[in-house]
Protein backbone atom coordinates (compact mmCIF):
# COMPACT_ATOMS: atom_id res chain seq x y z
CA UNK A 1 0.00 0.00 0.00
CA UNK A 2 1.69 3.10 -1.19
CA UNK A 3 1.65 6.73 1.02
CA UNK A 4 -1.09 8.13 -1.39
CA UNK A 5 -3.89 5.05 -0.31
CA UNK A 6 -3.15 5.83 3.08
CA UNK A 7 -4.41 9.18 3.19
CA UNK A 8 -7.54 8.42 1.09
CA UNK A 9 -8.04 5.74 3.63
CA UNK A 10 -7.43 7.78 6.58
CA UNK A 11 -9.78 10.74 5.06
CA UNK A 12 -12.64 7.92 4.56
CA UNK A 13 -12.77 7.21 7.94
CA UNK A 14 -12.86 10.62 9.50
CA UNK A 15 -15.68 11.34 7.71
CA UNK A 16 -17.67 8.82 8.43
CA UNK A 17 -16.97 9.24 12.19
CA UNK A 18 -18.38 12.47 11.73
CA UNK A 19 -21.63 11.98 9.81
CA UNK A 20 -23.63 8.58 8.96
CA UNK A 21 -26.55 9.01 7.52
CA UNK A 22 -29.07 5.77 7.95
CA UNK A 23 -32.80 5.16 6.84
CA UNK A 24 -34.94 3.43 9.41
CA UNK A 25 -38.52 2.65 8.51
CA UNK A 26 -39.00 6.15 7.15
CA UNK A 27 -37.10 8.03 9.36
CA UNK A 28 -33.95 9.25 8.83
CA UNK A 29 -31.07 9.50 11.41
CA UNK A 30 -27.97 11.58 11.66
CA UNK A 31 -25.12 10.18 14.37
CA UNK A 32 -22.29 12.89 14.91
CA UNK A 33 -20.29 12.36 17.72
CA UNK A 34 -22.62 10.29 19.11
CA UNK A 35 -25.82 12.04 19.18
CA UNK A 36 -28.17 11.12 17.28
CA UNK A 37 -31.13 13.37 16.36
CA UNK A 38 -34.13 11.08 14.77
CA UNK A 39 -35.60 13.31 11.88
CA UNK A 40 -39.05 13.04 9.99
CA UNK A 41 -38.94 12.87 5.90
CA UNK A 42 -41.42 16.01 6.16
CA UNK A 43 -38.50 17.59 8.29
CA UNK A 44 -37.95 19.14 5.38
CA UNK A 45 -33.89 18.53 6.18
CA UNK A 46 -31.42 17.52 3.22
CA UNK A 47 -28.99 15.48 3.81
CA UNK A 48 -25.12 14.80 1.80
CA UNK A 49 -21.50 15.28 2.22
CA UNK A 50 -22.37 18.55 3.42
CA UNK A 51 -23.95 17.56 6.28
CA UNK A 52 -27.67 18.79 7.22
CA UNK A 53 -29.50 21.61 6.08
CA UNK A 54 -33.13 23.07 5.63
CA UNK A 55 -34.53 22.56 2.23
CA UNK A 56 -36.51 24.69 0.09
CA UNK A 57 -40.19 24.24 1.00
CA UNK A 58 -41.85 22.08 -1.20
CA UNK A 59 -44.86 23.10 -4.12
CA UNK A 60 -47.05 20.53 -1.87
CA UNK A 61 -46.80 22.56 0.79
CA UNK A 62 -47.13 25.95 -1.14
CA UNK A 63 -50.22 24.54 -2.29
CA UNK A 64 -51.74 23.58 0.79
CA UNK A 65 -50.93 26.99 2.40
CA UNK A 66 -52.86 28.86 -0.65
CA UNK A 67 -55.98 26.13 -0.05
CA UNK A 68 -56.18 27.47 3.26
CA UNK A 69 -56.40 31.00 2.22
CA UNK A 70 -59.21 30.57 -0.12
CA UNK A 71 -60.92 28.08 2.82
CA UNK A 72 -60.31 31.52 5.24
CA UNK A 73 -61.90 33.22 2.33
CA UNK A 74 -65.03 31.74 1.66
CA UNK A 75 -65.21 30.97 5.43
CA UNK A 76 -65.38 35.19 5.48
CA UNK A 77 -68.40 35.24 2.48
CA UNK A 78 -69.98 33.12 4.13
CA UNK A 79 -70.32 35.14 7.25
CA UNK A 80 -70.62 38.45 5.46
CA UNK A 81 -74.14 36.88 3.44
CA UNK A 82 -75.28 35.13 7.14
CA UNK A 83 -75.13 38.73 8.72
CA UNK A 84 -77.08 40.23 5.23
CA UNK A 85 -79.67 37.36 5.89
CA UNK A 86 -80.25 38.32 9.60
CA UNK A 87 -80.41 41.58 8.58
CA UNK A 88 -83.35 41.08 5.86
CA UNK A 89 -85.32 38.81 7.99
CA UNK A 90 -84.96 41.02 11.32
CA UNK A 91 -86.59 43.67 8.61
CA UNK A 92 -89.11 41.56 7.82
CA UNK A 93 -90.16 40.65 11.00
CA UNK A 94 -90.60 43.86 12.08
CA UNK A 95 -92.47 44.72 8.92
CA UNK A 96 -94.95 42.08 9.57
CA UNK A 97 -94.89 43.15 13.18
CA UNK A 98 -96.55 45.94 11.97
CA UNK A 99 -98.84 44.96 9.79
CA UNK A 100 -100.33 42.84 12.38
CA UNK A 101 -100.77 45.31 15.02
CA UNK A 102 -102.51 47.36 12.70
CA UNK A 103 -104.61 44.68 11.04
CA UNK A 104 -107.51 43.24 12.43
CA UNK A 105 -105.92 40.80 14.81
CA UNK A 106 -103.38 43.15 15.95
CA UNK A 107 -105.58 44.18 19.49
CA UNK A 108 -102.12 44.42 20.73
CA UNK A 109 -101.37 48.25 19.59
CA UNK A 110 -104.75 49.23 19.42
CA UNK A 111 -106.13 51.55 21.59
CA UNK A 112 -108.64 51.12 23.77
CA UNK A 113 -111.26 53.44 23.72
CA UNK A 114 -113.88 51.72 25.41
CA UNK A 115 -115.18 47.99 25.54
CA UNK A 116 -118.71 47.11 25.25
CA UNK A 117 -119.55 43.84 26.83
CA UNK A 118 -120.22 42.74 22.36
CA UNK A 119 -116.66 43.69 22.08
CA UNK A 120 -115.60 41.14 25.28
CA UNK A 121 -117.74 38.87 23.74
CA UNK A 122 -115.71 38.85 20.50
CA UNK A 123 -112.09 39.10 22.58
CA UNK A 124 -113.61 36.23 24.22
CA UNK A 125 -113.38 34.43 21.71
CA UNK A 126 -110.37 35.16 20.67
CA UNK A 127 -108.95 34.97 24.43
CA UNK A 128 -107.74 37.98 24.87
CA UNK A 129 -107.88 41.10 27.10
CA UNK A 130 -107.43 44.80 26.75
CA UNK A 131 -108.08 47.41 29.12
CA UNK A 132 -107.62 51.14 29.07
CA UNK A 133 -106.75 52.74 32.17
CA UNK A 134 -105.27 56.29 33.55
CA UNK A 135 -101.38 56.83 33.41
CA UNK A 136 -99.41 55.09 36.27
CA UNK A 137 -97.48 58.23 37.84
CA UNK A 138 -94.86 58.07 40.41
CA UNK A 139 -96.45 61.14 42.21
CA UNK A 140 -100.59 60.35 40.61
CA UNK A 141 -101.58 63.68 42.06
CA UNK A 142 -99.45 65.60 40.18
CA UNK A 143 -101.69 65.56 37.00
CA UNK A 144 -101.35 69.58 35.34
CA UNK A 145 -102.36 69.85 32.30
CA UNK A 146 -101.25 72.67 30.00
CA UNK A 147 -103.44 75.56 29.45
CA UNK A 148 -103.56 74.33 25.69
CA UNK A 149 -104.66 71.08 27.50
CA UNK A 150 -107.30 72.80 29.11
CA UNK A 151 -108.83 74.24 26.38
CA UNK A 152 -108.81 71.33 24.46
CA UNK A 153 -110.59 69.40 27.23
CA UNK A 154 -113.43 72.45 27.15
CA UNK A 155 -112.40 72.00 31.07
CA UNK A 156 -112.51 75.07 33.73
CA UNK A 157 -108.95 76.11 35.25
CA UNK A 158 -109.98 74.60 38.56
CA UNK A 159 -111.45 71.62 37.06
CA UNK A 160 -107.78 69.84 36.80
CA UNK A 161 -108.17 69.54 40.90
CA UNK A 162 -110.90 67.19 40.45
CA UNK A 163 -109.23 64.81 37.65
CA UNK A 164 -105.83 65.11 39.37
CA UNK A 165 -107.40 63.55 42.61
CA UNK A 166 -109.53 60.68 40.69
CA UNK A 167 -105.82 59.94 39.16
CA UNK A 168 -104.28 60.00 43.04
CA UNK A 169 -107.16 57.55 43.50
CA UNK A 170 -106.97 55.64 40.47
CA UNK A 171 -102.98 54.99 41.30
CA UNK A 172 -103.87 53.60 44.76
CA UNK A 173 -106.49 51.04 44.06
CA UNK A 174 -104.08 50.10 41.07
CA UNK A 175 -101.43 49.83 44.07
CA UNK A 176 -103.40 48.01 46.61
CA UNK A 177 -104.59 45.14 43.82
CA UNK A 178 -100.91 44.65 42.25
CA UNK A 179 -98.34 45.39 44.76
CA UNK A 180 -99.36 42.80 47.18
CA UNK A 181 -98.84 40.27 43.95
CA UNK A 182 -95.78 41.64 42.97
CA UNK A 183 -94.65 41.15 46.67
CA UNK A 184 -95.67 38.04 46.92
CA UNK A 185 -94.33 36.66 43.30
CA UNK A 186 -90.11 38.32 44.28
CA UNK A 187 -90.22 37.85 48.11
CA UNK A 188 -87.91 40.58 49.49
CA UNK A 189 -87.69 43.40 51.15
CA UNK A 190 -91.39 45.01 50.63
CA UNK A 191 -89.92 48.22 50.89
CA UNK A 192 -87.79 47.63 47.93
CA UNK A 193 -90.66 46.04 46.21
CA UNK A 194 -92.94 49.60 46.79
CA UNK A 195 -90.12 51.31 44.89
CA UNK A 196 -90.70 49.34 41.76
CA UNK A 197 -92.63 50.82 39.19
CA UNK A 198 -96.65 49.51 38.73
CA UNK A 199 -95.98 48.87 35.02
CA UNK A 200 -93.19 46.51 35.45
CA UNK A 201 -94.51 45.16 38.78
CA UNK A 202 -97.48 44.01 36.39
CA UNK A 203 -95.05 42.46 34.35
CA UNK A 204 -93.07 40.48 37.21
CA UNK A 205 -96.85 39.14 38.36
CA UNK A 206 -97.49 37.82 35.19
CA UNK A 207 -93.90 36.17 34.09
CA UNK A 208 -93.06 34.51 37.40
CA UNK A 209 -96.53 32.87 37.12
CA UNK A 210 -96.27 32.15 33.65
CA UNK A 211 -92.22 30.34 34.63
CA UNK A 212 -94.83 28.20 37.32
CA UNK A 213 -97.72 27.95 35.48
CA UNK A 214 -98.04 28.81 32.21
CA UNK A 215 -101.74 27.03 31.73
CA UNK A 216 -103.11 28.39 34.77
CA UNK A 217 -102.18 32.15 33.28
CA UNK A 218 -103.96 31.42 30.26
CA UNK A 219 -106.86 29.73 32.13
CA UNK A 220 -106.90 33.25 33.75
CA UNK A 221 -106.92 35.54 30.62
CA UNK A 222 -109.45 33.04 29.01
CA UNK A 223 -111.89 33.71 32.70
CA UNK A 224 -111.46 37.50 32.81
CA UNK A 225 -112.77 37.89 29.40
CA UNK A 226 -115.67 35.89 29.79
CA UNK A 227 -115.89 37.41 32.83
CA UNK A 228 -115.91 41.01 31.42
CA UNK A 229 -118.47 39.61 28.49
CA UNK A 230 -121.26 38.43 31.32
CA UNK A 231 -120.81 34.95 30.01
CA UNK A 232 -119.39 33.79 33.40
CA UNK A 233 -119.44 34.93 37.30
CA UNK A 234 -116.73 36.41 39.46
CA UNK A 235 -115.27 33.63 41.65
CA UNK A 236 -114.69 34.71 45.34
CA UNK A 237 -111.54 36.29 46.09
CA UNK A 238 -109.93 33.29 47.62
CA UNK A 239 -110.66 31.03 44.76
CA UNK A 240 -108.80 33.53 42.36
CA UNK A 241 -105.39 32.88 41.43
CA UNK A 242 -102.91 36.06 41.31
CA UNK A 243 -102.80 36.45 37.78
CA UNK A 244 -106.44 36.83 37.30
CA UNK A 245 -106.92 39.49 40.70
CA UNK A 246 -104.49 41.49 38.96
CA UNK A 247 -106.01 41.22 35.29
CA UNK A 248 -109.63 42.13 37.10
CA UNK A 249 -107.89 44.86 38.57
CA UNK A 250 -106.81 45.98 34.66
CA UNK A 251 -109.66 45.51 33.31
CA UNK A 252 -111.57 47.30 35.39
CA UNK A 253 -110.24 50.37 36.71
CA UNK A 254 -111.50 52.46 33.40
CA UNK A 255 -115.26 51.65 34.63
CA UNK A 256 -114.03 53.02 38.18
CA UNK A 257 -112.07 55.71 37.42
CA UNK A 258 -114.88 57.08 35.13
CA UNK A 259 -117.50 56.37 38.02
CA UNK A 260 -115.42 58.67 40.37
CA UNK A 261 -115.38 61.49 37.81
CA UNK A 262 -119.32 61.66 37.26
CA UNK A 263 -119.55 62.39 40.67
CA UNK A 264 -117.54 65.90 39.57
CA UNK A 265 -119.34 66.49 36.20
CA UNK A 266 -121.86 64.03 35.48
CA UNK A 267 -121.79 60.37 33.78
CA UNK A 268 -122.12 62.41 29.89
CA UNK A 269 -119.08 64.54 31.02
CA UNK A 270 -117.03 61.80 32.94
CA UNK A 271 -117.53 59.29 29.91
CA UNK A 272 -116.37 62.26 27.15
CA UNK A 273 -113.48 62.82 29.82
CA UNK A 274 -112.28 59.35 30.55
CA UNK A 275 -111.67 58.67 26.68
CA UNK A 276 -110.39 62.01 25.23
CA UNK A 277 -107.18 61.94 23.59
CA UNK A 278 -105.95 64.97 25.93
CA UNK A 279 -106.59 63.03 29.11
CA UNK A 280 -103.18 60.78 29.86
CA UNK A 281 -104.11 56.89 29.59
CA UNK A 282 -102.29 53.52 29.41
CA UNK A 283 -103.72 50.36 27.55
CA UNK A 284 -102.30 46.75 27.78
CA UNK A 285 -102.82 43.50 26.20
CA UNK A 286 -102.77 39.77 26.77
CA UNK A 287 -103.86 36.83 24.75
CA UNK A 288 -103.50 33.11 25.94
CA UNK A 289 -101.63 30.66 24.01
CA UNK A 290 -103.67 28.31 21.80
CA UNK A 291 -105.09 25.15 23.16
CA UNK A 292 -103.27 22.30 21.89
CA UNK A 293 -105.70 20.15 20.14
CA UNK A 294 -107.09 17.34 21.56
CA UNK A 295 -105.78 14.10 19.32
CA UNK A 296 -107.77 11.02 19.58
CA UNK A 297 -106.88 8.20 21.09
CA UNK A 298 -104.91 5.54 18.90
CA UNK A 299 -106.85 2.15 18.01
CA UNK A 300 -105.64 -0.74 20.32
CA UNK A 301 -104.08 -3.26 18.43
CA UNK A 302 -106.64 -6.77 18.26
CA UNK A 303 -105.06 -9.52 20.03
Amino acid sequence: MNLRDVKIGTVAAATSALLVVAVFQGKQTVSSAGHSPSLAPCDGVTFDVRGAYAAPMADEDTDANENLVEEVRRYEHRLTALEAERASLESKLATAENQLSTSDGGERAREVAELSQDDWKELAKKETIKYTMPCFREQADDWDPSPEQMVKLGLAPDDFKSIGLAYAHSQDRLGRAVRPLCQRALGGDPAVVAKIPLAECIDIVKDVASAADPRGVDESIRHVAEIRAGLRQTPPSEQQGATMKMFLALTGEASVFEAELAESFGPEEAHRLAHHDEMCRSSGYHRARRKPPVSAPSPRPRP
